[in-house]
C-alpha cells in the first residue's frame, strides 16, 4: 500500500511487516470494490490511481491458476 494516499489507516502500522501491509492493503481494496460495486476494474484504478496499472494487474491476474483448481490438485496429489 502507498502510505501517502492512505494516511488515516497507514499512521498506526508497521508497514514493513508484510502482515500489517497485506491487512491493510486488503481492506483497502475491500473498501473500493464495495465503492465500485464489485467491478474490478473499477477498483484497481482506484487503487493504484491509473488505467495502466488497472490493466497491468489485471493481465497478471490471468495467468494466476484459480486457487480452487490449485486445492484440487494438491489433494489428489496431481
Amino acid at each position: 500500500m502507498v502510505p501517502s494516499a492512505h494516511r488515516k489507516l497507514a499512521r498506526d502500522l508497521d508497514l514493513t511487516d508484510p502482515e500489517d501491509n497485506i491487512e491493510a492493503g486488503s481492506a483497502i481494496l475491500h473498501g473500493y470494490m464495495k465503492s465500485a460495486q464489485g467491478d474490478l476494474d473499477a477498483t484497481l484504478k482506484s487503487y493504484g490511481g491509473s488505467r495502466a496499472y488497472a490493466e497491468k494487474v489485471s493481465l497478471r491476474a490471468k495467468t494466476f491458476e484459480p486457487a480452487a483448481s490449485a486445492d484440487v490438485a494438491s489433494a489428489s496429489g496431481q
